[in-house]
C-alpha cells in the first residue's frame, strides 16, 4: 500500500492545491507518486496539471488504487468535508497535512478541524489513524508569525517546524502549470520550492519513513 497524505482545509486562500501539487512533485523523486484531485467542483489540480508539466499523474481515487507501483497517493481533498468523511479520511491516511496562514480566521478554521475529529473520535470510541500536523503557509516573518505558532501550541494542535513563505512566485506556477522551481522570473521561487522540500521531508519523518 503507498503512503497516502491527505491535504485538507476548511477555509479556501490557504494554498492547499498549492501544497498538494508541491508536495506530490517532491515525493515523486522518492519514488512513483500520484495525487487526487478530490474537489469535483473546482479541479483547481487538474487544471495546474493541464499542462502535462508536472513530475507526477494525476488520477482519480479509483485509477490509483488500481496503479501498480505507487509507493506515495497525496490527495487534494475538497472543502467543506462532513464530519464523518473527516473521520474516515483521517483513519485512511498516513498523515493529514493542514495548510494555514498565520491569520485568526484561518487558524479558527484548524481549529474547527481538530474539534471535529476529536468530538468524531469521542463518538466511536476509536482513534484517528492518521498522523495530522499544520503547515503554515504564505508565511512573512515577524510577530504574526510567532504568534500563531503560539495559538495552536496553545490548543494541542501539532504544527510543523518548517513553513511556506508567501510570494507571487507561487501564483505565476499555478497560472503557468508548473512547479515554482521551474518559474523563471522570480529571483524567490528557488526558495519556494525548497520551503516544500523541508515541509516533506518533516512530514516523513512524522510518519516513520528514512530520509
Amino acid at each position: 500500500m503507498p503512503k497516502i497524505i491527505g491535504v485538507i482545509s476548511f477555509k479556501g486562500g490557504v494554498s492547499k492545491t498549492t501544497t498538494a501539487v508541491h508536495v506530490a512533485a517532491h515525493l515523486s523523486a522518492r519514488g512513483k507518486t500520484v495525487a487526487v484531485d478530490g474537489d469535483d467542483r473546482n479541479r483547481s489540480l487538474m487544471n495546474w496539471a493541464s499542462g502535462e508539466s508536472l513530475p507526477f499523474e494525476v488520477m482519480s481515487m479509483m485509477e490509483a488504487f488500481n496503479s501498480k507501483g505507487v509507493e506515495y497517493l497525496v490527495v487534494d481533498v475538497r472543502g467543506g468535508l462532513p464530519d464523518v468523511e473527516l473521520f474516515d479520511l483521517a483513519k485512511a491516511c498516513d498523515l493529514l497535512l493542514i495548510p494555514a496562514n498565520p491569520e485568526v480566521m484561518s487558524l479558527d478554521g484548524m481549529r474547527r478541524t481538530f474539534d471535529v475529529l476529536r468530538d468524531e473520535e469521542e463518538r466511536r470510541g476509536k482513534p484517528w489513524q492518521a498522523k495530522v500536523a499544520t503547515v503554515l503557509t504564505m508565511v512573512r516573518p515577524g510577530r504574526k508569525l510567532e504568534q500563531a505558532k503560539a495559538a495552536l501550541g496553545a490548543l494541542g494542535i501539532p504544527v510543523l517546524e518548517h513553513t511556506v513563505r508567501a510570494s507571487e512566485a507561487f501564483k505565476d506556477a499555478s497560472s503557468m502549470g508548473v512547479l515554482v522551481r521551474d518559474v523563471k522570473t522570480n529571483s524567490l521561487a528557488h526558495e519556494c520550492w525548497n520551503d516544500y522540500g523541508a515541509v516533506v521531508a518533516e512530514s516523513l519523518r512524522l510518519v516513520g519513513e528514512k530520509q
